[in-house]
């Protein structure tokens, strides 16, 4: 796991904003801590990014956690499912 910090003024900063959201679209995060602290006066957010080394793929669309959905009805015929045995025994 790798860490990464960002400081961001409460008032706001577009720059700094874009640069973290930048980050986090283009890394596996696996969490995001967020805290209020006071340094010398001023407020700052400041973000914790926990993630995995490496980018995510992005160009399949699909989020993390998504997997592809397997209709079982249609890849499973009828021939490959055991029928029910219907025999009842009765012990004397």
């Amino acid at each position: 796991m790798q860490f990464k910090i960002f400081a961001i003024p409460a008032g706001g900063s577009p720059e700094l904003e874009e640069e973290m959201n930048r980050f986090l679209r283009s890394h596996r995060v696996v969490s995001v801590q967020k805290k209020l602290e006071s340094n010398e006066g001023s407020l700052l957010w400041c973000f914790c990014a926990e993630y995995i080394d490496g980018s995510p793929n992005l160009s399949s669309g699909k989020t993390f956690g998504q997997s592809k959905r397997i209709d079982y009805k249609s890849v499973l015929s009828a021939a490959a499912v055991p029928k029910e045995n219907k025999t009842v025994s009765t012990a004397v």
